[in-house]
């Protein structure tokens, strides 16, 4: 009979190719037409092409990768199918060769497939992919050994038993069983596992100590099968018998009497809803009561405690709400009467009534929904406290407000002064009519208090003395606010010329009138007389406020004289007939340049001809002709000349005062200025060039305004040295008494590279970078890994690329460039990704070299190079057995390494890294573990002191301290599998035995 083992598994994958193409920002071309001379004058997609630019042409050489080639058993029986699996990337064809077998792969089985062949010997596969760029291959062997055929019958248990199933902790229990038909068995339950002997199948016993809640198993194997058999012992914890609260429902804040009985408890702890102890009154573990003051709906818990461990029972009280008022409150707590107010309130604590009252305990009208919150608007018409009551069947609570109500305003409808107009110390009279005053007061202007406490509110009189104009103010005042009146009282005065001016000036020009204003108080006649010319006729003039038109025809004095009380008394205006002025003198310029005209300009007043004195000699120029209140006149003169303006007239002359034109040579010339060369090196020299004629002088400043030493310098042809620690502006000033002229010329100063940077300094292994940077000037440039290997990128002045570095990387920028080469660094520090241990298959049926496996998992969300990483395995550190890992794992994907074999003996795992551990993985020896561990690291890297990040500890103790990803010894270990069985991570993190391994499944760690 033939024993036929096929598995078929169907796995997906996504096969993603890294091309990966650096999109950098566009940088405007240094010409604006299509011809160049080199990249750079191109747009960052195009290239130097016979003279122009064109569309730079992308290549991208792929070659054929195979990604896994394995069998699912490299030894079979003889007419077992085996099946070949394989995994490549960018195929165009893939064929499979060994001995008479030949396999031409589908086009659409390139990426991933399966064929199944029947071998009848033992055969070498070879799998070939190949492609336009290149061809590659792979083999694998198939040992075909002859069928073997075993009969047997299965273990059958006959008896199986313990001699206790509640005991004390640390109590010994004697486990009994009888059987037939086995091969091997086991009994025991965690770290307790006793290996029955030989001679103890088929009958036996032996002792355990209990310390736990246990299942005690029984484990029976031969080569038909296996048998399972199990018996729970628990430990004799303490019994809590009743635990109660009286009352169940309080409310908040009062007392609450907690009551309980316990059996066989050494202690008991009493828990509030934060898991915080609540002190205790007695120490009799019976039976105990203690009181507590809930504030809100509680659980509470009883802990009961023996050598055996504890129990515990749990309790809920109700707490009703305390009755609360939050606020009761007035919108306004002062009005005026007629005015209306709003009452609101805020309560809490599920009241059932509510009641206002005023303070004569009157019940205010409350109308519909009034709780839990409520408002109400009243117009009291005094004085009043509203008090506001809740309550429901167990409280009451009561707030109160207050509202002053004021009364309106008083009025004040009379206040008079009779007469309003007296001689100064003589007396008025004030009357006044007022309504709704508690009280008046009076003041004159000065804030003098006047008593008319005895008079009325209402209507009254006062006799006031009148010393100068005044005015009186009353003012009414109640509760409510205050009224103000005020009457106005003023006194006449004696004669007085107040005003006697000329309107328009007092100085005239000849033949010209003026016109004389007077304001006088007081006076009962006015008069006016002239010096020299005797009386001016001003009869039907107005003796309070008037004018009168005077036209003197020399210097005059007019006097004015008022007649009244205290008087006569009198006032004079004297009138001035103008001389000749000259209110300007000016020239268009007083400095000029040989050859050039000077233009003189003039005003003057009461003139009636003007002339220009020079010092140069020739006289007086009559300029009349020219205008005499104002012209203008042209000079050429060829040396320095002062210029004097004369005005005249009948009654004098005036001059001006002199100008003097300063004659001046023609202004210097700069022919060239210039530096070369323009841009340079932050830090370089370059030369300041110049040509000038005609200068007496020069001076040169950057654009800070520093001074550039030109001693030595030639004024008309020469250079100066200078160095530029950065962008520069130079100014060139030519002098001589003529004038100056000045030019700039500007010098570039930089960095090649101005800046070189990436977005994070620090990423996971596999997640994207983006390095940027930005230059100017560069001719060629270069960016470099770690490996000083260069990266492919679109060269651009300006740019980003993105890397996807995997362990530590320094990123060189090199350019070239005007100065000589420069460079930038950039380091990125990676972090291992998430990659965790998610299935070990250690425990194979011997010979178990060859036959391990060890599945990983992928949490990440970046493709992994695996290159990067390694596992190790040992008892007391991880350096025993070292596996280097490689190839690519993607987010969310399994990876499973080890083999070479792939049969039932492990359960066919796919693999995807074949390779053998060497020596195999250790298992856990008695009372004592073993681990495996993923380091981010090379294997050849792996000491007793690496720290893993990540690892599965499994057996009875971590006596050897194997370390965690924290760098401590593990604490929490998985049990030890027995011989076909793996330890497969749950989704809480922790490590489980599977008796039916899954390789390359990873959906149970998810």
């Amino acid at each position: 009979m033939f024993l036929t083992h096929h598995l078929y598994r169907s796995f997906v994958a996504l096969a993603m190719l890294p091309i990966f193409l650096a999109l950098a920002p566009a940088c405007a071309p240094v010409f604006t037409d299509q011809e160049c001379r080199n990249d750079f004058q191109c747009f960052s997609n195009e290239i130097c092409t016979d003279g122009t630019c064109q569309l730079r042409p992308v290549v991208v050489e792929v070659l054929p990768v195979i990604d896994r080639f394995t069998v699912n058993a490299v030894v079979i029986d003889e007419g077992e199918t085996v099946v070949l699996r394989w995994k490549t990337s960018h195929a165009a064809s893939v064929i499979i060769e060994g001995g008479s077998f030949s396999f031409e792969v589908p086009q659409d089985a390139l990426g991933e497939g399966e064929w199944s062949v029947v071998p009848a010997e033992t055969t070498s596969f070879t799998l070939t992919a190949t492609n336009e760029f290149d061809s590659v291959s792979q083999s694998l062997s198939i040992e075909v050994i002859p069928e073997v055929v075993v009969e047997l019958g299965p273990p059958r248990v006959d008896l199986f038993e313990v001699s206790a199933t509640r005991v004390d902790k640390g109590a010994t229990v004697t486990v009994r069983w009888k059987t037939e038909f086995v091969a091997s068995g086991s009994v025991g339950f965690a770290d307790q596992l006793y290996v029955i002997p030989a001679n103890e199948l088929k009958s036996g016993e032996t002792d355990f100590v209990i310390n736990d809640d246990v299942s005690v198993g029984l484990e029976l194997v031969n080569e038909k099968g296996f048998v399972a058999r199990e018996i729970a012992i628990v430990l004799d914890r303490p019994v809590i018998s009743q635990f109660a609260a009286t009352p169940e429902f309080s409310i908040s804040g009062d007392p609450v009497i907690l009551s309980w009985n316990v059996e066989n408890a050494d202690s008991i702890t009493v828990l509030d809803d934060d898991d915080e102890p609540i002190a205790l009154s007695s120490s009799d573990l019976d039976g105990r009561t203690t009181t507590i003051h809930p504030e809100k709906n509680s659980t509470y818990s009883l802990v009961a405690t023996n050598t055996n461990g504890w129990t515990e029972r749990v309790i809920e009280i109700g707490v009703i709400a305390r009755l609360t008022i939050a606020s009761f409150a007035v919108n306004d707590e002062t009005i005026r009467i007629g005015e209306s107010i709003e009452l609101n309130w805020q309560t809490s604590g599920d009241a059932t009534s509510v009641a206002i009252h005023d303070q004569n305990n009157n019940a205010i009208e409350l109308g519909a929904t009034t709780l839990p919150n409520g408002s109400i608007t009243l117009t009291p018409a005094q004085d009043t406290t509203y008090t506001l009551t809740i309550t429901n069947a167990t409280q009451t609570r009561s707030e109160s407000v207050s509202v002053v109500v004021l009364p309106l305003d008083p009025v004040i409808s009379v206040l008079t002064a009779t007469p309003s107009h007296v001689v100064a110390g003589t007396d008025t009279t004030l009357s006044w009519t007022v309504s709704g005053a508690e009280s008046l007061t009076l003041e004159d202007a000065l804030g003098n208090s006047i008593d008319i406490s005895a008079k009325s509110l209402i209507s009254d009189t006062i006799s006031i003395q009148v010393d100068a104009n005044s005015s009186y103010t009353l003012v009414a005042t109640n509760r409510g606010g205050s009224a103000t009146r005020t009457v106005d009282v003023t006194t006449g005065p004696v004669v007085n010329i107040e005003v006697f001016e000329a309107l328009t000036s007092t100085e005239i020009s000849f033949g010209q009138s003026v016109a004389l204003r007077w304001v006088v108080e007081g006076a009962s006649s006015l008069s006016l007389i002239r010096a020299p010319g005797g009386a001016v006729n001003i009869a039907s003039k107005s003796i309070i406020e008037d004018t009168v038109i005077v036209t003197p025809s020399v210097d005059t004095t007019y006097v004015l004289t008022a007649n009244g009380l205290e008087g006569p008394q009198t006032a004079l205006v004297t009138i001035m007939i103008k001389r000749p002025t000259v209110t300007q003198f000016t020239a268009d310029s007083q400095q000029i340049v040989i050859g050039e005209k000077v233009k003189l300009s003039w005003q003057t007043a009461d003139a009636t001809s003007v002339s220009i004195l020079s010092n140069q000699g020739g006289g007086n120029v009559d300029v009349t002709n020219q205008g005499v209140s104002f012209g203008e006149f042209e000079f050429q003169p060829e040396v320095n000349t002062t210029y004097t303006l004369r005005a005249t007239s009948s009654f004098g002359s005036a001059d001006s005062s002199p100008i003097t034109v300063t004659v001046l040579p023609l202004p210097p010339v700069i022919e060239s200025f210039f530096a070369d060369p323009a841009w340079t090196a932050t830090g370089s020299d370059v030369q300041l060039k110049w040509k000038v004629s005609g200068a007496t002088s020069l001076a040169l400043r950057d654009n800070l305004n520093n001074p550039i030493s030109l001693a030595g310098r030639s004024v008309e042809e020469d250079a100066v040295t200078v160095s530029v620690p950065a962008n520069r502006t130079y100014t060139l000033t030519a002098s001589n008494t003529g004038g100056t002229d000045i030019e700039t010329t500007s010098v570039e100063a930089g960095e090649l590279i101005m800046s070189f940077s990436a977005d994070v300094t620090t990423s996971q292994a596999g997640e994207a970078v983006t390095l940027s940077w930005q230059t100017q000037y560069v001719t060629d440039m270069e960016i470099l890994d770690g490996d000083a290997e260069p990266i492919d990128f679109i060269v651009t002045a300006t740019g980003s690329v993105v890397v996807f570095p995997q362990v530590d990387t320094t990123y060189t920028l090199i350019v070239e460039g005007p100065g000589g080469p420069a460079s930038a660094h950039i380091d990125i520090e990676v972090t291992s990704a998430d990659l965790v241990i998610s299935e070990l298959f250690y425990s194979a049926p011997a010979p178990v070299d060859g036959r391990q496996w060890v599945e990983i998992y992928n949490a990440g969300q970046s493709t992994v190079d695996l290159s990067n990483y390694s596992l190790g395995n040992g008892t007391s550190n991880y350096a025993y057995s070292k596996v280097q890992l490689s190839g690519t794992l993607a987010p969310g994907g399994c990876f499973v390494v080890g083999g070479p074999s792939s049969d039932a003996t492990n359960h066919f795992p796919d693999l995807d890294q074949s390779v053998q551990f060497s020596p195999a993985f250790a298992g856990p020896g008695a009372g004592a573990a073993a681990g495996v561990a993923l380091f981010f690291l090379p294997a050849t890297s792996i000491v007793a002191t690496s720290v893993p990040i990540d690892a599965v500890v499994y057996g009875s103790s971590n006596a050897g301290g194997l370390l965690g990803p924290d760098g401590e010894p593990v604490q929490n270990l998985a049990m030890g599998t027995d011989e076909g069985d793996s330890l497969e991570r749950t989704s809480s993190g922790a490590f489980a035995i599977q008796s039916s391994p899954t390789p390359g499944d990873c959906s149970h760690a998810l």
